[in-house]
């Protein structure tokens, strides 16, 4: 079996775990779906958690590849031009394109519900949507305070409180079974407000713009 069959074994074991879910898909599952002796899937995956292992690393892969919870480019420019409200909407909104794209439908799921018996994805769960994004946010407001914007409370606080809904919406999208399920405008909308509420509510003022 070349290099072609190991990815049709890949994605053929994706689509099962996203359908039925890891725990109950075997190897024999995989081997039936695209007719070929289970010794065979060994050649290329030692053990099924080594397939789990491959959809982490290529998610981690896609994501980076994105740029997502890297930090903008000029991103002084951008708060002084476009105010820090704008920017801190595009920070909330990534996740949102992320999950709307066809190509991380089945990852998604396969992830967030392979997180309780897979440290690997645990781990990776927690840096990608939930450490790097804190750290991102909270490095943009620490760029919006020494720029000179203010706001009445923590930076933790207020990274806390702006990706709350963020991670809720990410969950609850991995529980679904078909796209046409997920709305982009309204969530996307939904983003917006939360971060135009919670921004105004804890600024004070704005550099080189009328209060």
């Amino acid at each position: 079996m070349g290099k072609s069959n190991r990815e049709k074994i890949y994605r053929t074991a994706c689509s099962l775990f996203s359908e039925y879910g890891y725990k109950n898909v075997s190897i024999r599952d995989i081997a039936s779906k695209i007719h070929i002796r289970a010794s065979s899937i060994y050649n290329h995956f030692p053990e099924k958690d080594a397939i789990l292992d491959e959809v982490v690393l290529r998610f981690s892969q896609d994501l980076r590849a994105l740029g997502m919870n890297d930090v903008p480019e000029n991103l002084d420019d951008l708060l002084i031009r476009n105010g820090p409200e704008a920017v801190l909407s595009d920070l909330m909104l990534a996740p949102v394109d992320l999950l709307q794209n066809e190509k991380f439908f089945v990852p998604v799921r396969i992830v967030t519900r392979g997180q309780y018996f897979h440290e690997g994805i645990r781990d990776f769960l927690y840096n990608e949507f939930f450490s790097r994004p804190r750290k991102l946010v909270t490095l943009v407001l620490e760029r919006v305070r020494m720029l000179g914007w203010h706001f009445d409370c923590s930076t933790d606080f207020l990274t806390a409180e702006l990706l709350a809904p963020v991670a809720a919406n990410f969950y609850e999208r991995s529980l679904q079974k078909e796209n046409r399920h997920f709305d982009s405008g309204r969530i996307r909308d939904a983003l917006r407000h939360h971060v135009c509420f919670i921004w105004r509510a804890a600024s004070m003022e704005s550099v080189g713009e009328e209060p």
